[in-house]
Order: structure tokens, then C-alpha cells, then sequence
């Protein structure tokens, strides 16, 4: 409460793709389709907001593999 009011403060799950945050050349690994599913899934039935950290190069460019992976999970979830 500030000055009396009430206000909402959505949670926040933040995640990344890979192993690491921000843009990285050596991120071999990567989470799955269903892994990254559930973890929006699970988010969203708890109103919570998802911060999915893909992360640019130094040219603004996120590498197409990255770009790949947020095309089907975006398919799977039916956005």
C-alpha cells in the first residue's frame, strides 16, 4: 500500500533459453519445446508475466536458431 492505496505487483518469472543470459556464441545447449512450455503454462496460470531472455549481438540481431526455437514454441502454444 502507498498513501493508502492498494496496487497489484504481477509476479515475474524470468528465464533463458539456453545456459546463460545475454548474447552468447558458445550456448550449445538449449531448453526444449515442452520444457519451455510448461514453464509459460505454469507462469500464466499463476498471473504471471514471463520474461523469455533472448538476447541481441552487437549488431541488434538475434541469431536465427534463437529466432527458430521462439517461432515453434509460439506455434505449440498457439499464440
Amino acid at each position: 500500500m502507498a498513501q493508502g492505496n492498494t496496487y497489484y505487483m504481477p509476479f515475474e518469472t524470468t528465464v533463458v533459453l539456453g545456459e546463460r543470459w545475454f548474447y552468447n556464441t558458445t550456448d550449445k545447449k538449449y531448453k526444449s519445446l515442452e520444457e519451455l512450455a510448461g514453464i509459460y503454462q505454469t507462469a500464466t496460470a499463476q498471473d504471471n508475466i514471463l520474461i523469455l531472455n533472448v538476447g541481441p549481438n552487437r549488431m541488434g540481431r538475434i541469431k536465427d536458431s534463437d529466432v527458430d526455437i521462439l517461432r515453434k514454441l509460439k506455434e505449440k502454444l498457439k499464440l
